[in-house]
């Protein structure tokens, strides 16, 4: 859909009718979508990175820290780390976190906020992840930390494409 870049009233107020049109249209087509699609979207494009990146909050100091171990459980996106890392406590107190990561000059940026699994049936999944967390870390060790991103929303960027919402 056309933007109207005038600046008449008129054309004003006919750019928000379109924007507001086009976001609603936008926002029906996601929601027909699978979350299960959506999720498996994400994982494939963070895979694609190898190593992506962590962002947290420590008062108000941003962190950030590389990762690679991901999986999918029923539709949600989820990472591990260890209990007595600083980035494990900085999930604590301030869950909302972000991911980014690139490759093949795409990158994706995803917003949500982690939160702490403590079912066995996670930590299984996620020692299944190709990416070594089984070398680290085991069922019942004490230190094993499995995360939900909830609420995510993952945005594809590019340069030379405009931002596209996966989910």
């Amino acid at each position: 859909m056309p933007v109207v870049t005038t600046k008449t009233n008129d054309n004003k107020s006919q750019c928000k009718d379109e924007i507001l049109h086009a976001v609603s249209a936008c926002g029906q087509r996601l929601s027909v979508e699978r979350k299960e699609e959506n999720m498996n979207k994400i994982v494939e494009e963070l895979r694609k990175t190898g190593t992506f990146y962590l962002a947290t909050v420590e008062g108000n100091q941003p962190r950030v820290r590389p990762f690679s171990s991901l999986t999918e459980i029923n539709g949600k996106l989820y990472i591990c780390t260890n209990n007595t890392k600083n980035c494990y406590q900085q999930m604590i107190e301030n869950p909302k976190i972000e991911i980014s990561g690139m490759a093949d000059g795409t990158w994706i940026r995803i917003t949500g906020e982690a939160v702490r699994d403590d079912s066995d049936e996670a930590r299984k999944a996620m020692l299944e992840d190709p990416t070594g967390p089984s070398n680290l870390y085991t069922l019942g060790d004490g230190i094993f930390e499995v995360l939900c991103v909830e609420n995510a929303v993952c945005t594809k960027y590019s340069f030379t494409e405009p931002p596209v919402v996966i989910a």
